[in-house]
């Protein structure tokens, strides 16, 4: 028996659409919140974006990240 149900998959962020532009606003967004959030002072906001947005669209290690933004893996935990 076919179902008519219409199946629904979030459309899910093209790296290659993301501009500076876009992290910026994203980093805006989360810091004009009010809701809790913890990045480390020495990466600051915009690259804690940066960072966990390639972690999650391009699945890459955390060691890598932090080598590419010359920081330690600890640092952003």
């Amino acid at each position: 028996m076919k179902s008519n149900k219409i199946s629904y998959r979030p459309r899910t962020a093209d790296p290659s659409t993301l501009t500076t532009d876009n992290l910026l606003t994203l980093a805006n967004i989360i810091t004009t919140s009010g809701l809790p959030h913890h990045h480390p002072p020495s990466l600051g906001m915009s690259t804690s974006v940066q960072i966990t947005t390639g972690y999650l669209q391009e699945n890459l290690r955390q060691q890598t990240l932090a080598n590419i933004f010359g920081t330690s893996q600890p640092h952003y935990l």
